[in-house]
């Protein structure tokens, strides 16, 4: 398994005025760990990434594991736009208070029940740049059209908490509709960060999913 921070997340540099890209980034780390062909793992907004490198090389991506994802073209609802443009006002003026603010949204309600899983988040956060809002950018832009998802053939497994957000629930069930040979799974008692409320079960759910996509071994 390989795990890497995005740009402007965690350890990795923030963007500069060097053009780049979320695909180009994760095809450099690809290249630098020697792998030809992967399987994708991405949750909420690295969707979008993991969507356009599919794209771009399917060659490089024998699957993908979309967990509460976002995608390309999706239309987000109004209440939900406003409510990262206020992130962004408000990390112009504290960048901590639109952290404290991000992380206590209805977005994280059932996670941050847990003490854990909270202190996880709390984290990460914590790690979090910021630059994204400074900027006013969103997370991941992306020039892949809808009318493009059904040319993605590979595999692909959706995942939400049951309690994830409509909007994120709705966005799964476009993708569903979209991309031709993908299927839906819903993890009770979860919502955005279903891979870390429930961890066993995600577990599970992805180690089955791989191993439908491995030839059983000659007995």
């Amino acid at each position: 398994v390989l795990a890497y921070d995005a740009r402007g997340f965690g350890r990795s540099s923030q963007p500069t005025a060097k053009p780049w890209s979320a695909p180009g980034d994760l095809d450099a780390v690809l290249a630098q760990a020697s792998i030809d062909r992967a399987i994708l793992v991405a949750h909420s907004m690295a969707a979008i990434t993991a969507c356009d490198y599919c794209h771009q090389q399917p060659e490089r991506v024998e699957a993908m594991v979309l967990v509460s994802p976002s995608v390309a073209g999706y239309h987000w609802p109004e209440g939900f736009m406003a409510q990262w443009v206020a992130y962004q006002e408000l990390a112009a003026v504290n960048m901590e208070a639109a952290k404290a603010a991000w992380l206590g949204s209805e977005l994280f309600s059932h996670a941050r029940a847990d003490s854990a899983v909270a202190a996880q988040m709390q984290a990460m956060i914590d790690s979090y740049s910021g630059w994204h809002w400074l900027a006013n950018k969103s997370v991941s832009t992306s020039q892949l059209a809808t009318s493009e998802l059904p040319r993605i053939e590979q595999p692909v497994l959706l995942v939400n908490g049951s309690d994830d957000s409509p909007a994120f629930l709705d966005c799964a069930g476009m993708l569903a509709q979209q991309l031709p040979n993908s299927r839906r799974l819903l993890i009770r008692d979860s919502d955005h960060m279903c891979n870390m409320e429930q961890p066993g079960v995600f577990n599970r759910e992805l180690g089955n999913f791989i191993a439908e996509l491995v030839p059983a071994a000659p007995n």
